[in-house]
């Protein structure tokens, strides 16, 4: 698997996603941030945008870093609920960076930091996360559902059992490109709960979390086109 590489398609998942994630870092370091978060942010933006442009994939170790260093800050500071699960909650921020930067290993890292950040976030959810709880009762109430505090503690342990199954199934042969498609439509909307939950204020907050949606995807394409390239390849055999 090592020699796996993601396809056309694929990579231009991976960099928008890594432009997006970088540019709603800089909207909450703008936002929330001090002088140094704001300048070590503008510094992976930048980085990003020339991974875009010019397809500088050095660059992209830059990204890598500064959020390898954003969650390990977080982890140290022991402000936040679950604070010591930053780390692998937010591997995928930080594992497509490392994925554009090392293409061979593609395929492997995403797998690799995707099922980190599933299983970050099902610990998460089975631990009762306050965010999460708000975002479920929030939900309801824009849908004039009252979503009780037993209903949510039953939906948030449902869908962190569900996080770690699936985060297990990513390295299961048969069931990995649905695995992966489920955690790239699962990433996407839990990104954009941020914004339903707070307005447009929350557009920040789910922007920075595109890889959450893009690393499971850029993996999905690139299955599919490899099972598809196969198929040709057969059918081309004499």
């Amino acid at each position: 698997m090592t020699s796996e590489r993601p396809r056309a398609t694929a990579e231009l998942v991976l960099v928008l996603a890594l432009v997006l994630e970088c540019a709603g870092a800089l909207a909450i370091a703008v936002r929330e941030g001090g002088t140094f978060q704001q300048a070590g942010t503008a510094l992976a933006l930048g980085a990003a945008v020339l991974v875009a442009l010019r397809g500088e994939r050095r660059a992209a170790w830059v990204v890598a870093a500064w959020f390898v260093m954003a969650a390990l800050s977080k982890t140290i500071a022991g402000t936040e609920p679950f604070a010591w699960l930053a780390l692998p909650a937010q591997a995928a921020r930080y594992g497509i960076a490392l994925a554009i930067a090392q293409p061979r290993l593609a395929v492997p890292i995403l797998r690799i930091a995707t099922s980190l950040t599933f299983v970050g976030h099902g610990l998460e959810a089975i631990g009762q996360h306050p965010k999460f709880i708000a975002y479920i009762q929030h939900t309801g109430g824009l849908v004039g559902v009252n979503v009780s505090d037993a209903i949510t503690a039953s939906l948030l342990r449902l869908i962190g059992a569900v996080d770690l199954v699936v985060a297990v199934l990513l390295f299961i042969p048969l069931p990995r490109r649905a695995a992966a498609g489920y955690m790239s439509v699962w990433g996407c909307i839990t990104a954009l709960a941020r914004t339903v939950y707070a307005g447009p204020a929350g557009i920040p907050d789910t922007l920075v979390r595109a890889a959450n949606c893009g690393g499971p995807l850029a993996l999905w394409l690139s299955w599919r086109d490899s099972k598809t390239r196969a198929r040709a390849e057969v059918g081309e055999a004499p």
